[in-house]
């Protein structure tokens, strides 16, 4: 009754692995009907997700499984196929209602899972903008959240030693190069060129906004004590200073070019450091 469906996906879904197609198709066509007092879920033969609706809604793309059967089944398509497949499966392979019936991988095969399911996810998302609406969104739900020193405690752990690969820093590079700071009140925002101009017209000021607290400045004095500084760090940190002149605004402090001072001081800034 499958051959049909097994064959029309064969000839148009993408296979990464012929052999584990293979698995598949055996698979599918030895399975046996279960009694009624068998707990089954329905499985769709070929994935709704690459059929183009030409067998979403057909009774005959339907097959019954025990939970570990279609388990077993989205396992083998994960080989087989690759890419959304490797999404279908790793949300199975998280989710409780396999997990508590003892249906799980092996580390080793997580592993891979893992490590398949990051490089899809990067694949997907290479080059995508998250709109304006989910970054307010997520910043609306996460405004007013106290984290427990706990909490704090156990993030500041697990990032110790850490550090950024060359392609994470290149990205973050990236996406920093050409933004500017701009302020209004106490919300500063890091912006595009193109942008600025929007924005000063909304009443929005170049630069930005930092308030520390006296707590903040301690843990930042502490961390700075006895740190070594290199030579050419040395060098750098002269050349960055030349043409710069310090400046203050409460406990807001800022090296800034000669020609950005007067500009500042209309600001509210006064020159000097202490």
């Amino acid at each position: 009754m499958y051959a049909a469906i097994l064959a029309d996906m064969k000839s148009t879904c993408y296979i990464e692995n012929m052999q584990h197609f293979n698995r598949y198709v055996t698979f599918i066509m030895t399975r046996k009907m279960h009694d009624e007092d068998v707990y089954t879920e329905k499985h769709h033969v070929f994935p709704r997700s690459l059929c183009n609706f030409v067998y979403v809604n057909d009774y005959s793309n339907l097959i019954r499984l025990t939970a570990r059967e279609h388990f077993i089944a989205h396992m083998i398509l994960w080989k087989a196929l690759g890419g959304g497949m490797t999404n279908a499966f790793m949300r199975l392979a998280n989710c409780g209602k396999y997990t508590d019936k003892g249906i799980t991988l092996n580390a080793k095969q997580y592993a891979v899972l893992r490590e398949n399911f990051a490089t899809y996810s990067s694949k997907l998302n290479k080059g995508r903008k998250r709109p304006e609406s989910a970054i307010i969104a997520t910043a609306l739900k996460n405004t007013g959240k106290h984290r427990t020193e706990e909490l704090k405690q156990r993030m500041s752990s697990i990032n110790k030693g850490q550090k950024h690969s060359a392609t994470q820093d290149q990205r973050q590079s990236e996406f920093i190069k050409g933004r500017i700071w701009v302020k209004k009140g106490t919300t500063s925002k890091q912006v595009t060129k193109e942008e600025v101009n929007v924005y000063l017209a909304d009443g929005y000021k170049l630069g930005r906004y930092l308030v520390y607290s006296a707590e903040t400045l301690c843990k930042i004095s502490e961390a700075s004590t006895g740190r070594f500084v290199s030579e050419a760090t040395k060098q750098k940190l002269i050349v960055a200073r030349v043409g710069t002149v310090g400046m203050r605004k409460g406990t807001i402090k800022r090296r800034v070019p000669k020609d950005k001072v007067a500009e500042l001081l209309l600001d509210g800034y006064i020159l000097g450091w202490k």
